[in-house]
């Protein structure tokens, strides 16, 4: 481009101007070509106000690999644009089998016409990996181009007995990202889908059952059950109570767990009591129990008060953990804690816990802790008389010379308690913040409470924060929720706690 203000100079300096005041403007020859001015001008001549403004360039776009011009095919309309400013740079162009890549040079300093030409690539390949989870004939692997949706509708559906195919989704569990016919996977990634099923017939689901001890001041025990499988897809529709034979309560439920309290009982009594869980009218064997209303003497050393007696093929046992009978899933399973056997003879490792605190001195409860064996057990009574009233699972402090953190050893009591606390599991070497509930402090910073969940929540541990049965803390004492929150709302400060090896 050629500056106009050049022609502008050599006109006003080809003529001589006169002006004669008060009347029309005078000409000198060739007057006819000159230009007039007026006072809105300020001296300059009209249709060159931006003659001073810098010089215009001319910017095309050019798809880099059309036949029209030497680089490509013209996008959109050339551009005019000023010294130093940017040209506007077109929608991204598209080509077949290609991923766009940019421009081969920067226009947002314009200096001189340009020609701009678009820059491609080849685009990548990824694998699509299908997991037929459960079932059988996955898909063959596929293959999912970058830029480009990869649809499902022509991708064969695995199979598996007593169950429908409903579509894929990246975690095994079926909960992160689903895809189907109707959801096409746009990621630009390496994926492994997994098949999600929906049973065409729920299964009944495998249960436990077992009993609280009898209590004094509600004359009631209460039979508490669950389904033992984690599999959702495990079920029941009804269970039933029977006590002495008879149906005591029919609960329609849908639920994976539940109880009933019997009340009314009488001291000094046996009872029998049934559990019977329900799918469409089939069930499984009943879980069956017995309970003693009133505990005889133990070798007239202590009396360990009430309890109940459980019959196991006609056998007494105490406290065991039974599992419905069903010939798909083998034959029943105990979990045995700690007991009275037959004889009224008090067994197993609440034994040596007992021999620890039977002299001491507490309030209602006293609370003996075996870090060795990772065990807690309350006990009510008093001093020669304690019984045991609750036995858990726990976790206690690390033991290792490469990370010792014990829970300490001694005799001390429950000093505060608070509802809820949170930290970042520096001990724990995690990264995700966490909260534990009910907290009751026995010595320094030590608590006993609950299991570490994400933070703000009471459900879903962050990982490894639901271990159990180990030394894994930083010292702290970690328990079930459930029991968690019975140390708080039932032993008081003062509350004896003896930490045992």
């Amino acid at each position: 481009m050629k500056k106009r203000l050049s022609l502008l100079v050599a006109l006003v300096m080809a003529f001589t101007i006169f002006c004669i005041p008060g009347s029309s403007a005078a000409f000198a020859e060739g007057e006819e070509n000159a230009t007039e001015f007026t006072s809105q001008d300020n001296g300059q001549p009209e249709g060159e106000v931006n003659a001073l403004e810098g010089e215009e360039y001319t910017v095309t776009f050019y798809d880099g690999y059309g036949t029209a011009t030497k680089y490509g095919n013209i996008i959109g309309e050339p551009q005019t644009v000023l010294s130093g400013k940017a040209a506007t740079a077109p929608e991204n162009p598209t080509r077949d089998g290609y991923i766009f890549n940019g421009w081969d040079q920067a226009f947002s300093n314009v200096t001189s016409d340009l020609h701009i030409r678009a820059l491609w690539r080849t685009p990548k390949k990824y694998t699509i990996t299908f997991n037929a989870n459960g079932g059988t004939n996955a898909p063959a692997p596929q293959t999912k181009i970058e830029g480009q949706e990869f649809s499902f509708a022509n991708v064969g559906k695995p199979t598996r007995t007593n169950y429908t195919f409903t579509e894929w989704n990246t975690a095994k569990d079926g909960s992160r990202y689903s895809y189907s016919a109707t959801k096409p996977y746009k990621a630009n990634a390496n994926v492994t889908l997994y098949a999600q099923w929906k049973l065409t017939s729920p299964i009944v689901g495998k249960i436990v059952a077992n009993s609280t001890p009898y209590t004094t001041e509600k004359n009631s025990i209460t039979v508490n059950w669950k389904i033992l499988s984690t599999n959702k897809l495990y079920t029941v529709d009804k269970v039933v109570f029977y006590l002495n034979g008879k149906v005591k309560k029919t609960v329609e439920t849908s639920a994976r767990s539940g109880s009933y309290t019997f009340t009314g009982l009488s001291d000094g009594t046996y009872y029998s009591f049934a559990v019977k869980p329900y799918y469409k009218g089939k069930t499984l064997t009943a879980w069956k129990g017995k309970a003693l209303t009133k505990a005889p003497v133990q070798n007239g050393a202590y009396k360990p008060g009430k309890y109940e007696y459980y019959y196991v093929n006609g056998v007494k046992q105490r406290n065991k953990t039974i599992q419905f009978k069903d010939t798909r899933f083998g034959t029943n399973k105990y979990s045995l804690n700690h007991y009275y056997d037959a004889s009224g003879v008090f067994r197993g490792r609440t034994k040596y816990m007992y021999n620890k605190i039977k002299n001491m001195s507490s309030k209602k409860y006293l609370i003996c802790i075996d870090r060795t064996n990772n065990v807690m057990c309350v006990y009510i009574g008093g001093k020669g008389k304690w019984r045991p009233y609750k036995y858990w699972s726990c976790v206690t402090g690390r033991l290792k010379k490469s990370d010792y953190h014990p829970t300490p050893l001694g005799t001390y009591t429950i000093k505060s308690r608070k509802l809820t606390f949170s930290g970042y599991g520096i001990p724990e070497k995690m990264k995700n913040r966490y909260s534990v509930w009910y907290c009751s402090r026995f010595v320094g910073s030590v608590f006993i409470h609950s299991q570490l969940y994400h933070y703000g929540q009471k459900s879903g541990f962050i990982p490894g924060g639901g271990t159990m049965g180990r030394n894994a803390s930083h010292g702290c004492v970690r328990l079930n929720i459930n029991y968690a929150h019975w140390v708080y709302k039932n032993c008081a400060k003062g509350t004896k706690v003896v930490v045992i090896k």
